[in-house]
């Protein structure tokens, strides 16, 4: 391999290119400093969310000496905390809502539009505030792309207010109907706690809504209670009683019922086959000598004219006649 000397003039030469790139160096961390310090001002002064500095050796020496240009931009490095799934508790509409509202505020950059705040919310919803949602999103309703218009559709139905308000109207309007008893004792106790309405007013309301039929029999008490609980423990004995008493009629209906068909049935039996009596010893009538009665329009119990069996004075009465 062939080998040169190096000359003092060859050594000076690249002495001097070395301290050349050795300013430009020096010049370039200089600048990522000055950028720096700038930043951090910059984040003291205001809540911005994003900031551009001078780009970095933008300087007449920094351009002669060929440094590329680097432009630096400030992210948000603001810490928040995420918001909390929200399952649809009135009490927590307002802090989860507020939660919200600080990540659109100090990170704006994170949500350009207002789809993107809407969906911020729907990712940190649960339970009933999700189930909420989801008609929403599969029939792409227009409230997906206007958060003011969300926010208020979502407050009207889980704001604390707005819910208490339509509990009031839904205790307001709650009867009885056909349903049970104690299927409306149930859902008006539900309604009462989540309405937190005061005492002396449930007994009313309560009364109100009961069945027309179970009004009257409470009206017919001399000193009702004036405690809603011991209102309901009454009304829940009536019924009880009430019920009772319906199935007592419905027994007797039946049996009355039951017979009148044997009767019926006894009686028609005998209009068909009704023995004839000889002495004190009752033998059925033939077939041959039913049909030749009947055909001559005699009595089937005595054989004779004029009249038919029912009204025949030789058959003897029966016992339930005698009876009367």
């Amino acid at each position: 391999m062939e080998t040169r000397d190096i000359t003092l003039t060859d050594l000076a030469h690249m002495l001097g290119n070395l301290q050349k790139e050795t300013q430009a160096l020096s010049r370039r961390v200089d600048a990522l400093h000055s950028n720096i310090q700038t930043s951090s001002n910059v984040s003291e002064e205001g809540p911005s969310t994003s900031a551009s500095f001078p780009a970095v050796g933008a300087t007449r020496e920094n351009l002669s000496a060929g440094i590329p240009i680097i432009h630096v931009t400030s992210p948000t490095t603001l810490p928040l905390a995420p918001p909390e799934r929200y399952f649809g508790d009135p009490a927590k509409f307002a802090s989860f809502i507020n939660q919200c509202q600080l990540h659109f505020m100090c990170k704006p950059a994170c949500f350009p539009d207002e789809q993107s705040k809407v969906a911020f919310v729907l990712s940190y919803l649960g339970g009933t505030a999700s189930t909420w949602s989801i008609p929403l999103v599969e029939r792409n309703d227009p409230l997906l792309y206007n958060y003011t218009t969300f926010k208020t559709a979502f407050k009207n139905l889980f704001d604390r207010h707005s819910f208490a308000q339509s509990v009031d109207s839904e205790l307001l309007n709650l009867r009885q109907g056909n349903s049970s008893l104690m299927s409306y004792v149930s859902n008006f106790n539900r309604l009462v706690a989540e309405a937190n309405w005061p005492e002396e007013k449930r007994s009313a309301i309560f009364y109100r809504g009961l069945r027309e039929e179970l009004k009257d029999i409470v009206s017919q008490v001399v000193n009702p209670p004036e405690s809603c609980v011991e209102l309901i423990e009454l009304v829940v004995k009536l019924d009880h009683r009430l019920s009772e008493r319906k199935r007592e009629k419905h027994r007797t209906d039946s049996r009355v019922l039951v017979f009148r068909d044997r009767k019926s049935e006894i009686e028609k039996t005998e209009d068909d086959v009704e023995p004839m009596q000889i002495g004190n010893v009752r033998r059925p009538l033939t077939d041959e000598e039913r049909k030749r009665r009947r055909s001559l329009g005699l009595c089937l119990y005595c054989g004779r004219k004029g009249h038919f069996l029912r009204d025949c004075t030789f058959k003897p009465k029966r016992k339930e006649e005698g009876l009367n």
